[in-house]
């Protein structure tokens, strides 16, 4: 981990890695990060600048702007998930990724 900074409001933290990634990580409890790649190169620093959009610094001289729309809130990240719905999950699935039963009957 190269780098660590806190958003605006204090309930997220963004650290950068040599490994090419961002993650972005509550603030306010345990949970698993959220995962960004595909840089393509190392990220030396990475910062909020507002709760959505980062500014990041890469070894390779790049310096880039960009959107996280996971990082919005839920409520416009479920209409972004809803309207991008392809077909229902399995029993399976749902039990996987929603910790549903699998069993259960929707």
């Amino acid at each position: 981990m190269w780098y660590v900074a806190f958003s605006p409001n204090g309930r997220r933290l963004a650290t950068s890695g040599n490994d090419a990634t961002v993650r972005i990580w509550s603030a306010t409890g345990p949970s698993t990060p959220l995962v960004l790649h595909g840089f393509g190169a190392s990220v030396e620093s990475a910062n909020f600048l507002s709760a959505t959009e980062f500014v990041s610094s890469h070894d390779d001289n790049t310096v880039r702007i960009w959107a996280c729309q996971p990082c919005g809130p839920i409520e416009e990240v479920l209409k972004q998930a809803t309207n991008h719905i392809t077909r229902e999950l399995t029993p399976e699935e749902r039990a996987m990724y929603l910790n549903e039963p699998a069993n259960s009957q929707r």
